[in-house]
């Protein structure tokens, strides 16, 4: 053993024979693999959002909504995505009705108060729109709407009809004053025509009417009798 290493001849001799720029090149190269690496961190960005198909399965059974009429689905959303936001119309089933005018008349009633005073409810009743089943709806919905606005503004039929109730009641009430005053010519007829009967009556029971009245009953017999024998 060499006593200036403190190791081994076989070892010194093994130390001796490694080479020297072997070591050197395994050095440099796992310096730049990673120099090179610290350095793609900063040109390669990482994404913040990864998009990817996921499923979610809910513990709840879906809910689904049966349509009570039948009819081809009309798809009118003008790009079809996978992502769609609240309120958003995907498809319709195909009607008599234009969905633009009835997401129109949607749309008009959100943003307006029709119930306020100075509403502009007469630029909705100028309006056609066509809404298939819903029409006649809609318009009696137009006419109590109109109703209710000339209600407000003291333009209704109801202070004509009032008016003429009115003029009813003076001439019923001009009537009835008219009767009052025929029913008390009325009252003295009959009791001038009572004054008269009792007198007739007391005539009677003294015979006297019938003394007058039996002549007169042979006169017209006789007459009959004459008139009956010239027909013959």
């Amino acid at each position: 053993m060499n006593e200036k290493y403190g190791h081994s001849e076989e070892f010194y001799d093994v130390a001796q024979s490694m080479p020297g720029k072997y070591s050197t090149y395994v050095i440099y190269g796992l310096f730049l693999f990673v120099l090179s690496i610290f350095i793609m961190g900063f040109i390669v960005e990482v994404p913040e959002r990864v998009y990817a198909e996921a499923k979610v399965m809910s513990s709840n059974p879906p809910i689904t909504l049966n349509a009570q009429i039948s009819g081809k689905i009309h798809i009118i959303a003008n790009k079809p995505s996978l992502s769609c936001h609240k309120g958003q119309y995907l498809a319709v089933i195909e009607n008599s009705a234009n969905y633009k005018d009835v997401l129109a008349l949607k749309s008009w009633l959100g943003q307006n108060d029709i119930w306020s005073k100075n509403s502009i409810i007469y630029e909705l009743l100028g309006n056609s729109y066509a809404l298939g089943e819903i029409e006649a709806d809609f318009y009696a919905f137009k006419v109590a709407l109109l109703k209710y606005d000339q209600l407000q503004n003291g333009r209704n039929d109801y202070r004509h009809s009032l008016s003429m109730i009115e003029k009813q009641i003076e001439a019923n009430m001009m009537s009835v004053k008219n009767r009052k005053e025929l029913l008390k010519s009325c009252i003295a007829e009959k009791k001038i025509r009572s004054y008269y009967l009792k007198s007739d009556s007391v005539l009677y029971l003294k015979n006297i009417i019938m003394n007058l009245i039996n002549p007169i009953s042979n006169i017209l017999k006789r007459k009959t009798r004459f008139f009956l024998l010239s027909r013959k």
